[in-house]
C-alpha cells in the first residue's frame, strides 16, 4: 500500500479517462454552423477549460478559423489564451474582480451589467471594449430590459466603447419552447433600444446558448 501511495505522489500512474480531440471535427462543426446563415458569425465559447477539453489546445484550433470572438468566462481563461498566442479577439463573459483590472492594459473585451464593473473599467481600462449583457429571462446575470436604456447611457458617460449586446438563453436547444420565444422577443426589444440610442455597431449582437 505504501509503495502505491509513493508511486501516486511521484506521478507514476495512468489516468482512467482519456479525451481525444479531433481538429477536423472542430473545423467541420464550425463551418457547418457558419453555413446555416451567412449573415451570422459563430463565436465559440471555451469556458471551463473548453468544457474540460483544454482551453489552449481547443483555442489554437478555433483560432485557425478566425472567429469574430473567442468567449471565455474569466480573466484567468483570457490570460491562458493569451499565453497560447491566440490572435482572435477575446470576450470575457463572466465576472471580473475590479482590483484585477489595475495591473496593466488588457486587450480583452468585457461583458458588463453592473455600475461597479463599468466604473472599474473606466478607471483602470479606459481603452476597453464592452458588451452590454441583458437579462432576457435566464435570470442568472444581466441588466433588466427595462433598465437597459439608462444603463447604456451610463456606460456612454464613462466613455467606454460599446462593442456589442449579448444575452444568455436558458433553453437555446429548444427553439420552439415558450421561454426561448420570450427571450428572443426581449432580445429583439433590446436591439431596438440600442438602435434608438445609436450605440451598437452592425453585427455585434451575441446570443450565448444553454448549458
Amino acid at each position: 500500500m505504501l509503495s502505491q501511495i509513493v508511486g501516486i505522489i511521484k506521478g507514476n500512474y495512468s489516468p482512467l479517462n482519456i479525451i481525444e480531440v479531433s481538429s477536423n471535427n472542430i473545423r467541420h462543426n464550425y463551418q457547418y454552423l457558419s453555413s446555416i446563415d451567412k449573415s451570422i458569425k459563430i463565436a465559440p465559447v471555451l469556458k471551463s477549460n473548453a468544457y474540460g477539453h483544454d482551453i489552449k489546445i481547443i483555442g489554437k484550433e478555433v483560432d485557425k478559423l478566425k472567429p469574430p470572438f473567442i468567449c471565455v468566462d474569466s480573466l484567468y481563461e483570457a490570460y491562458e489564451l493569451q499565453k497560447a498566442n491566440i490572435k482572435s479577439p477575446i470576450l470575457i463573459m463572466g465576472y471580473v474582480a475590479p482590483l484585477s483590472l489595475k495591473t496593466k492594459p488588457l486587450p480583452f473585451s468585457f461583458a458588463v451589467y453592473t455600475k461597479e464593473i463599468v466604473d472599474a473599467l473606466a478607471s483602470y481600462q479606459p481603452q476597453a471594449k464592452v458588451h452590454i449583457f441583458v437579462d432576457t429571462g435566464m435570470h442568472r446575470e444581466g441588466i433588466d430590459v427595462s433598465e437597459l436604456a439608462d444603463f447604456v447611457k451610463y456606460v456612454k458617460e464613462q466613455k467606454l466603447f460599446i462593442e456589442g449586446l449579448m444575452s444568455h438563453f436558458a433553453m437555446a436547444d429548444k427553439p420552439n419552447h415558450i421561454l426561448t420565444k420570450s427571450q428572443v422577443d426581449k432580445f429583439q426589444e433590446s436591439q431596438k433600444i440600442m438602435s434608438t440610442l445609436k450605440v451598437i455597431p452592425s453585427g455585434a449582437s451575441i446570443l450565448t446558448g444553454c448549458e
